[in-house]
């Protein structure tokens, strides 16, 4: 079978009256445009079947793998990513039906890594329907190391408390340290402006921040839609990755005492920077807020069960 590019005839759109679906790889004239495509969507229909099944294929493009989700780089693509269910798999879709569905929020004028695109892949035996998203791409690494209980199902204790996680909990923290008040500023402004838009930071997974040594800057993903109410001790315990202190001091691998020294004073650091940074933009009240809250957690943290 010749596999053609994705013509606009091989997508349902949410805003176009199809007049009949079809399938990768068969092109005849039958949508009616009724709106500007986003890049996202462009991208979408410029691909092939082929093209796509390459990408979510191979590894190296593989950017991010959460305890739900894969995120996949788009090669010689600099503003998207692809993110899917961790279940998802393209080999099973060549014959799929599809349809796609513009996600961007246009309220939203910050890169917080949101969805510009969902399509939707049904099988046409079964109409059973899997989705890939496409994303607006952010730069960075992740912050420290998850939780254990979002890893626990597929990392033992031992893997969890290895010199390589150690070393990337501190990895993070003397880039963080690293970094000037102005980047913490920058990113108090894009979760202000998220909050106003009605998106949540989730502080739990540390790695919805990423660090980028290039730009100096702290970037945020994976925000999700809620009340928008800001916390910024929560904040402050995510950019610290407080959740891996206990492990990091006390379980498994032994950290030589003057890493560990190091480490602390640069998890201090960022306490400072950030702290510096909420009084700069006239937060000084929030400021001891902040370290009210984040002192609870970090002590709720400590002395946590979950890890003995």
């Amino acid at each position: 079978m010749k596999i053609s590019q994705f013509p606009i005839n091989n997508i349902i759109f949410n805003n176009a009256i199809p007049k009949r679906q079809v399938n990768f790889g068969l092109a005849s004239d039958v949508f009616e445009r009724t709106t500007k495509d986003t890049p996202a969507v462009s991208w979408f229909k410029s691909q092939t079947y082929g093209s796509l099944k390459n990408i979510l294929n191979n590894r190296a493009n593989e950017i991010g793998r959460g305890y739900f989700h894969i995120a996949y780089n788009i090669p010689k693509e600099k503003d998207l990513v692809i993110r899917t269910k961790r279940s998802f798999n393209i080999n099973q879709h060549q014959n799929s039906d599809i349809s796609i569905k513009d996600t961007e929020d246009k309220s939203l004028k910050i890169n917080i890594g949101q969805s510009l695109a969902s399509i939707i892949f049904t099988n046409r035996n079964s109409k059973k329907q899997q989705e890939i998203e496409i994303l607006r791409k952010q730069n960075g690494e992740p912050v420290g190391v998850k939780p254990y209980e979002i890893v626990r199902k597929k990392m033992s204790i031992e893997e969890y408390s290895s010199k390589e996680m150690k070393e990337k909990y501190a990895k993070s923290l003397q880039a963080l340290a690293d970094f000037p008040v102005a980047a913490y500023e920058k990113l108090i402004d894009t979760l202000q402006e998220a909050s106003k838009c009605n998106y949540c930071f989730d502080y739990i997974n540390s790695n919805n921040l990423l660090y980028d040594t290039k730009t100096k800057s702290i970037n945020v993903i994976d925000l999700e839609k809620g009340s928008g109410i800001l916390n910024y001790g929560s904040i402050l315990y995510a950019l610290t990755n407080t959740s891996y202190a206990k492990v990091y001091n006390n379980i498994g691998y032994e950290v030589p005492m003057e890493e560990m020294e190091k480490t602390v004073a640069n998890s201090e650091k960022v306490m400072q920077n950030f702290i510096k940074a909420l009084e700069n933009k006239g937060l000084a009240e929030e400021a001891e807020d902040c370290m009210l809250c984040y002192f609870g957690m970090m002590m709720g943290a400590l002395l946590s069960q979950d890890i003995l």
